[in-house]
């Protein structure tokens, strides 16, 4: 009878201990990348009756573990670059001065005022620096692009062959353009990143030829300056650009700039492909731009960082450059249920879990990244409820037999009476 008080209260303790695992799933339910447990439980035995046929006496219930369910959760949208989602496996990898490194699922990553990606609690997270090979902290603040000055411009146009031949040679005749029957203007930035109009005037000077001469407003009181250096565009006679010189064209845009600026003006490749000739064209039609490129840029500020499912983030700039700030590390481990638990959703290694494995996203086994996202947790709360409602029928099932036990004894005792 004593034993089987005994039994009956191992019971209720195991009982009471699947009850508190599923309470602390369920208040769980709305906490980003949990997951959730189980408890496991493993019979009993302290005598046996005899040695034949090795008839034991059990002595109740235990729970032997609590095993940690690394399912993938839901994964629901955000909306948010910096929230990060773990489609299959692996761990971010978290780095605090207090706890050293730790391994979470939970992606709801901020920046802090110093620019590092952080979880709420302050831990970096870590990635790979661009041409590194080995995880740090990653930083996407205070992000500015240099001003790059314009060394380049690619135009393709139609000249009209229908033009007028100029006898004169082009000139500025009293701050404005002269002798010339069409003109194009293309903005282009100075070593500060400051921005000049330069239009390039044609003149046709024959019967498949073009002058081209350059002016900007960079004169005292903005006025126009003609630049040192022309160009001669040469036509055959359907109209293909066959003739290009292209030597650079030089400026000078003043304020403090580098100097002198040359930059390289091209019109397009000689040539034709079926129908369609390649670059600038002579034809009997309107001259009209029909392309235009440069490769200067203004001085720039980030505007937004985006993160790839390869872990890969970019910085893109109000000037439109793009820059490449890094990859978002992944860990991942011969046994996850072997991690240890430390709070705030994060686990940290130990003998059980092995070494953890370090890679970008989408390599060595790991998941891709979802930016914009969350994992939900993996609990699913029917099934919870059902397991509460067993660990609640087994409770009671223990009690009857405390109870039953109880009388068993009173009926002894009264036999002393």
């Amino acid at each position: 009878m004593i034993s089987a008080l005994y039994a009956a209260l191992s019971g209720l303790n195991s009982n009471g201990a699947s009850i508190g695992v599923s309470a602390n799933n369920v208040s769980n339910l709305a906490t980003a990348g949990f997951k959730g447990s189980r408890a496991n439980f493993a019979d009993t035995f302290n005598q046996s009756l005899n040695n034949v046929n090795a008839s034991q006496v059990g002595s109740g219930s235990m729970v032997n573990s609590l095993q940690r369910q690394f399912t993938q959760g839901a994964i629901v949208s955000t909306g948010n670059p910096l929230d990060l989602a773990i489609g299959g496996n692996g761990f971010f990898i978290v780095k605090s001065p207090t706890q050293g490194l730790s391994y979470t699922r939970a992606g709801n990553f901020q920046v802090d005022s110093q620019g590092y990606v952080t979880t709420p609690e302050g831990g970096r997270l870590q990635g790979y620096a661009p041409g590194s090979t080995t995880p740090g902290d990653l930083n996407v603040g205070n992000l500015t692009t240099s001003a790059g000055a314009t060394k380049n411009v690619a135009l393709s146009m139609n000249l009209n062959s229908h033009s007028p031949v100029n006898s004169s040679p082009f000139a500025i005749v009293n701050g404005q353009p002269a002798n010339y029957d069409y003109s194009a203007t293309t903005t282009v930035y100075d070593s500060h990143g400051g921005a000049h109009d330069v239009t390039a005037y044609f003149s046709r000077t024959g019967t498949n030829t073009w002058d081209v001469n350059y002016a900007s407003n960079s004169g005292p009181n903005s006025s126009m300056v003609q630049s040192a250096g022309k160009q001669t565009l040469t036509f055959d006679s359907i109209g293909t650009l066959t003739g290009n010189t292209a030597a650079p064209i030089r400026f000078d845009f003043g304020g403090g700039t580098a100097g002198p600026q040359d930059i390289t003006f091209e019109y397009g490749n000689s040539g034709k492909t079926g129908n369609q000739s390649s670059g600038t064209t002579q034809l009997a039609a309107d001259s009209q731009v029909t392309g235009a490129t440069q490769d200067g840029t203004p001085p720039g500020n980030a505007k937004s960082v985006s993160i790839g499912q390869d872990g890969s983030i970019t910085a893109t700039f109000d000037n439109g450059q793009t820059t490449a700030l890094g990859k978002v590390a992944l860990a991942d481990f011969a046994n996850p249920g072997g991690l240890t638990s430390v709070g705030n959703n994060s686990f940290v290694q130990s003998a059980s879990s092995g070494e953890p494995l370090v890679n970008q996203a989408n390599s060595g086994g790991t998941g891709n990244i979802l930016s914009g996202s969350l994992e939900t947790s993996n609990v699913d709360l029917a099934d919870q409820l059902v397991s509460m409602n067993i660990s609640k029928t087994d409770f009671t099932a223990n009690l009857a037999t405390v109870r039953v036990a109880y009388e068993m004894m009173d009926e002894v005792l009264k036999l002393k009476s």
